[in-house]
């Protein structure tokens, strides 16, 4: 049985300092572009990363919740 990754959880990292494009963090996390798009769009929805022209950005409000996550689990 295949271990269930958290991508939108992995992502915030990978965007909390520099913008980065879909297909560059895609190889990043050795997932597919579909996979990617699909956690960035969750996480769009909820405020917690934008998109500019130069890639896709945790928000504070993503940084934020990264970290109060990783406290309770």
């Amino acid at each position: 049985m295949t271990e269930r990754r958290d991508h939108c959880r992995e992502l915030i990292p990978l965007i909390a300092i520099r913008p980065e494009h879909l297909d560059v963090l895609a190889a990043q996390l050795g997932i597919s572009e579909i996979t990617t798009a699909t956690a960035l769009g969750w996480l769009r929805m909820r405020n917690l990363v934008v998109h500019t022209d130069f890639g896709y950005i945790a928000t504070p409000a993503g940084i934020a919740w990264h970290q109060n996550e990783g406290l309770t689990r």
